[in-house]
């Protein structure tokens, strides 16, 4: 058997902390009650809203709405899509299994989080409770750089395995 080079190992071992963070980080997310997780959403959009106001030097009101749209596209869609990310370089990173297989464990185990986290652990949190809708934007996130990340290392894996081209 063949020893797998020094980086390599330390590259797994870093992505697998930055998966088990992510992975308690987004479970303590998910067990704030609801008014502190609000409270935490008005902050994240005070600081997305704050260079578009002094960009176009005008105050935009953080309205329920705009709350809302960027409570989901931060707090769900954002934070899958690092996770996705994350669980892609992690599970591409090995050798063993077979690719299909990493290729399918890394989709349903976003999947598996999506449910978990909002059907698991929002039901048992005060304030909160679960969402198919958000559920989905969550595997949304997950899958949208999961998808472009497998699609690159699906061609990479294709080159290596075609033979090289003689010059004539």
């Amino acid at each position: 058997m063949k020893k797998q080079p020094l980086k390599k190992t330390v590259y797994q071992i870093i992505l697998i902390i930055l998966y088990l963070f992510l992975i308690g980080f987004f479970c303590y997310s998910c067990l704030q009650d609801g008014n502190e997780s609000g409270e935490e959403s008005q902050l994240v959009a005070q600081i997305i809203l704050r260079p578009i106001e002094l960009i176009t030097g005008s105050k935009i009101e953080i309205t329920d709405e705009i709350n809302h749209l960027i409570r989901k596209l931060v707090g769900h869609y954002g934070y899958f899509v690092v996770l996705g990310t994350v669980s892609s370089l992690l599970y591409y990173s090995f050798d063993r299994p077979r690719l299909s297989i990493r290729i399918l464990i890394n989709f349903v185990s976003g999947l598996l989080f999506a449910l978990f986290s909002e059907f698991v652990l929002q039901s048992l949190t005060p304030g909160r409770g679960p969402s198919i809708q958000d559920a989905g934007i969550d595997y949304a996130g997950f899958v949208t750089l999961s998808l472009v990340i497998t699609i690159i290392y699906l061609v990479k894996q294709k080159k290596k395995s075609l033979p090289p081209i003689e010059n004539q």
